[in-house]
């Protein structure tokens, strides 16, 4: 929710359904009165709620998917109680707001899975250029000073965790690096950045993927690769740090991160690809994206693993399942193995999103809802797992129960397949502390090596 700064107004997102979120304006003056709706088809990415009034409280900006494919930045005036569209651009228009004394515009967008930023003058009229800040960086977020005079930008990058930068606001002011998150004892150049490319998938759909190159990997040294499968499934690979796949790559494992079918930030034509067709077009596309990588001449394509967490971990499970021949391992973390007992027993911190998860994967109760799910079920089908599979999971995850690994591996544990599950007790849905994250990393590493690179458990790669 936000607050008009005049404290009259209040604006609030209301998820009706998987298409369907409300832009609410309520009049805090008549607490009784019912809320305006001011749009249905409200959007929001990440954690931006989506609305942010002017400075001056007379208007409110919000994001929607009104008039195109891509969200848009839509304006709202209070007194008229009129809209009109502000922004719309051939990508995601992620949020849009004025500074706090109105000095200045901001747009962030999504560009490919870059996070650009404009901060635009209001008295100039003209966008203001931070030659000091590094192009390759992600703006994913900022905060002004109260009197406009400067402004804090955290930025991201593939090889490097993120940084904090200060920008004066005046004429000249040069940005200043002020927080620089990288351990001393790590040197940038021995991390790698990720590269946009697109590979085409099984129908010709062009599937916009992030990879990853080894420094050492060449034609004559072949590179053992993971297909790294996001999860959400409406998240979005993009080019930033991310440690896991830093530590992968740095110890020699080329990755490619596909943005599959649903995938969020390339509009909502390509977000609803997968509604209801689960593990059908987007498993394919991990599919391809192995293939892609065995036209690479630096990849070993007999030494390719497919590993993600969450819904990602649906995908590499079902991989594994409908596909047994095709990877030479798999890692799920914290994976979604059957998503009619997932659905029919909903935590009740999701109580309030159920239509909103039925209209997008399915209603269990619904005979033809419930066929499909199951089909497409890696439970169901575990016994064709013939690859070695590592599987990790949190004891108190709320969102994926861990009963869903642990009965993955009973399965393929009984096929005298190299099946190991390793759970943390004090985690949750994904990992957090530190001492886990380790644990995490170093025994993806030892059993990737193990398995593509031919290592004894003993040895060093």
């Amino acid at each position: 929710m936000r607050v008009s700064p005049d404290g009259k107004w209040a604006a609030a997102l209301r998820t009706v359904s998987h298409e369907i979120i409300k832009v609410l304006l309520f009049d805090l003056t008549t607490p009784k009165k019912p809320p305006i709706i001011v749009s249905k088809k409200a959007a929001y990415e990440g954690t931006n709620i989506g609305v942010n009034f002017s400075y001056d409280s007379d208007y409110f900006y919000y994001q929607a998917v009104e008039s195109g494919d891509f969200i848009e930045t839509w304006i709202w005036e209070l007194r008229s109680a009129e809209k009109s569209l502000l922004i719309s651009a051939p990508h995601d228009v992620r949020y849009h707001l004025q500074s706090p004394n109105g000095k200045y515009n901001i747009t962030s967008t999504n560009e490919d899975g870059f996070y650009k930023l404009s901060i635009k003058s209001e008295i100039k009229g003209e966008a203001l250029l931070f030659s000091a800040l590094p192009i390759t960086h992600n703006i994913e977020s900022l905060r002004f000073s109260r009197a406009d005079e400067s402004a804090l930008l955290l930025t991201s990058r593939p090889n490097a965790p993120p940084s904090l930068y200060h920008i004066g606001l005046s004429d000249g002011a040069p940005s200043v690096c002020i927080i620089e998150a990288i351990n001393p004892e790590i040197a940038y150049t021995d991390l790698v950045g990720g590269k946009i490319i697109r590979f085409t998938s099984f129908d010709d759909l062009g599937v916009p993927s992030v990879l990853y190159r080894p420094k050492d990997a060449s034609q004559a040294n072949p590179a053992s690769a993971v297909v790294w499968v996001h999860g959400g499934p409406e998240s979005q690979s993009r080019p930033i740090y991310l440690p896991i796949i830093q530590y992968l790559v740095n110890h020699g494992y080329a990755i490619i991160a596909p943005n599959f079918r649903g995938s969020g930030g390339y509009g909502r034509t390509y977000l609803s690809l997968n509604d209801k067709r689960h593990g059908e077009g987007d498993l394919q596309d991990v599919i391809y994206a192995k293939r892609y990588l065995e036209t690479l001449d630096w990849v070993d394509a007999d030494a390719v693993a497919v590993m993600g967490p969450s819904y990602g971990g649906f995908l590499s499970l079902s991989a594994l399942v409908f596909h047994p021949d095709e990877f030479a391992a798999g890692v799920s973390q914290y994976g979604v193995a059957d998503f009619v007992s997932l659905l029919e027993n909903f935590p009740a911190m999701w109580t309030s999103v159920r239509a909103s998860f039925f209209a997008e994967f399915g209603d269990p109760s619904i005979p033809a809802d419930r066929r499909r799910l199951l089909a497409a079920a890696p439970l169901h089908a575990a016994d064709r797992i013939t690859k070695p599979l590592l599987l990790l999971h949190g004891a108190k995850d709320p969102r994926v129960p861990v009963d869903q690994t642990q009965r993955i591996f009973d399965v393929v544990q009984e096929n005298n397949v190299d099946a190991r599950i390793l759970i943390f007790s004090d985690e949750g849905h994904g990992f957090n502390k530190r001492r886990n994250l380790i644990k995490e990393a170093t025994e993806i590493l030892r059993f990737l090596d193990e398995h593509l690179k031919m290592c004894e458990p003993t040895e060093e790669c």
